[in-house]
């Protein structure tokens, strides 16, 4: 994607797939605008700000 013809299809596979075929119903933000910032990790454990 480092010339005209690779951005050109680039926004073309977009509009087609949707960002690469997400498979989710909308494209909205996942978390509500009003929550603070977080890290999930992987064992499940949730990390706030203090």
């Amino acid at each position: 994607m480092t010339d005209e013809v690779g951005l050109r299809q680039t926004f073309l596979d977009y509009q087609r797939t949707g960002s690469g075929g997400w498979p989710w119903a909308v494209d909205g933000p996942v978390h509500p605008l009003d929550r603070s910032r977080f890290a999930r990790h992987p064992d499940g454990r949730i990390e706030e700000p203090a």
